[in-house]
């Protein structure tokens, strides 16, 4: 059993959970409260923040029936950056490729001097033996020389030495930090897909953070400040109303229909039904849609990687995905299919909990490793460092 904090735009969530026989997310209690958010990777409130993770302890602990000890983080886009380098080491002669062998080459792309940043983790993308065919797993093959290229995820250490103060006061362990980003990598997109290449898009409330990986690591992610709650404001500023009334209109627009003239949307709300221009309310809509979709699309233009024009893309995240009609605009305006995605769970299965699932699930996966080293070299990787 395991408990993790996801710092989300608008919402924090807190789940403990373990892993069931079936190897799937058994949630024993989770917890959600809205707080301010961040900009330009500072919290909008630190203060309220930490008012906020310590009801969001006291909440879960209850529910748990027991005091919560320890906690593993997620570290949104926001706060974290990657960088892939390649490491080579030669052995001089042949050899068989060692648990040693993968430790020693993947420290030799440690060196960051950045006092600004931590290190939290270290996920090989692939290996190659004597500069052969690219591998996931070189354990027990044999050779004179073990490459391979890493992803090195990294935090801000405004963010980590925040965290870490607040929840020592609180009398909870910081027991890992976990970037968001990879976790959905891992989590969401079968591991015979992301072998090659995959993108996964998360659109949020206020952000979107987009990940190019293969293998076990992120080759590249980055993010913008737009998403769902976007519709919102536009639909209040066309339309002059609260945002409560422009969420129930944005739930109500239908981007698959085929309007009439003169046809309105109807909204109950506040023991009254208010009618909307369906195809202005389409037209607002569709308008921040494009601009997300330019803004998706010059972020994968700026990847310094190149990836086969027809690498998968799984989309998650409250912000789109729950707009009806909207899939068939982001496929035409990314001229790609796309796939939705979410927690594979019989609970906290919805697209906006996509993100503290994958959290979850990383933290369930590195926590057992430590009983089973063969549950996967990120986690291997990461103990053996002594993360």
């Amino acid at each position: 059993m395991v408990t993790i904090v996801e710092f989300g735009s608008s919402k924090i969530s807190i789940i403990s959970g373990s892993l069931d026989f079936s190897d799937k997310i058994s949630v024993k209690a989770s917890f959600e409260i809205e707080y301010a958010g961040y900009t330009d990777s500072k919290f909008s409130d630190s203060k309220k923040l930490a008012t906020k993770l310590e009801q969001g302890i006291s909440e879960i602990s209850l529910k748990m029936g027991e005091r919560v000890k320890e906690i593993y983080v997620g570290v949104p886009a926001e706060f974290s950056y990657c960088v892939c380098r390649e490491a080579n080491l030669d052995f001089k002669k042949v050899k068989r490729i060692t648990e040693a062998d993968i430790i020693t080459l993947s420290k030799s792309g440690l060196e960051f001097n950045d006092a600004s940043y931590e290190l939290i983790s270290i996920a090989p993308i692939f290996f190659m033996v004597d500069n052969h065919k690219k591998v996931v797993q070189p354990l027990g093959m044999q050779g004179s020389l073990l490459s391979g290229l890493f992803s090195y995820s990294l935090a801000y250490t405004s963010f980590t030495n925040f965290i870490r103060q607040t929840f020592n006061a609180l009398g909870v362990k910081t027991r890992e930090f976990i970037p968001v980003t990879l976790a959905q990598s891992l989590y969401l997109v079968p591991p015979e897909i992301r072998d090659n290449y995959c993108i996964v898009i998360d659109c949020g409330a206020l952000d979107t953070h987009i990940a190019l990986s293969r293998g076990e690591g992120v080759l590249y992610f980055n993010n913008f400040a737009l998403g769902g709650a976007h519709f919102n404001l536009d639909l209040m500023r066309v339309f002059d109303v609260g945002y409560e009334l422009a969420e129930e209109l944005k739930r109500k627009v239908n981007l698959s229909l085929a309007l009439s003239e003169g046809e309105n949307y109807e909204v109950y709300s506040g023991g009254r039904i208010y009618e909307f221009d369906a195809h202005l309310a389409n037209d607002v809509i569709l308008a921040r849609l494009y601009t997300i979709i330019d803004a998706v699309k010059n972020t994968l233009a700026n990847s310094t990687f190149d990836y086969p024009p027809n690498t998968p893309i799984f989309l998650t995240g409250g912000g789109l995905s729950h707009l009806r009609g909207a899939r068939v605009h982001i496929e035409e305006g990314l001229d790609k299919s796309i796939s939705l995605v979410s927690a594979n769970s019989l609970t906290n299965n919805k697209p906006n909990q996509s993100a503290a699932m994958s959290v979850l699930w990383l933290a369930l996966r590195e926590s057992d490793s430590e009983k089973d080293e063969a549950r996967g070299l990120v986690a291997f990787i990461n103990k053996k460092l002594g993360r």
